[in-house]
Parts: structure tokens; C-alpha cells; sequence
């Protein structure tokens, strides 16, 4: 029972910061995809054991 509603909340939440992404995307923010990006990065570090690393960009 807890199995189902602990993946019910998972996915509500994924479709809450979906939509979050793409509604700033729309606006040109984007601070909430840099936290994403490192968050996910971490994450799959954790899950698959990799060596995943944010690149830098200078800017002149």
C-alpha cells in the first residue's frame, strides 16, 4: 500500500517541477534547470555509479 503512495507523490511532484522548468523556460529563468541539472547529475552519480560532471562555460 505505502509502495503506491509513495509513487504517487514521486510523480506528482516530477510533473509539478515539469511544469515549473517549462513555465520559467517560457520566461527565459532558468536558475531552476541549473539546480535541476546539478540535483539530477548527483543523483544518477548515486544510482549508476558514474563520473557525470557540470561543464563550466566562460563567458567574455
Amino acid at each position: 500500500m505505502n509502495r503506491k503512495s509513495y509513487f504517487d507523490y514521486i510523480e506528482s511532484r516530477l510533473t509539478w517541477l515539469s511544469y515549473r522548468v517549462t513555465a520559467r523556460g517560457a520566461l527565459n529563468m532558468y536558475d531552476i534547470n541549473i539546480h535541476c541539472e546539478n540535483f539530477y547529475m548527483h543523483l544518477l552519480n548515486l544510482l549508476y555509479d558514474w563520473n557525470n560532471s557540470s561543464l563550466k562555460i566562460r563567458q567574455a
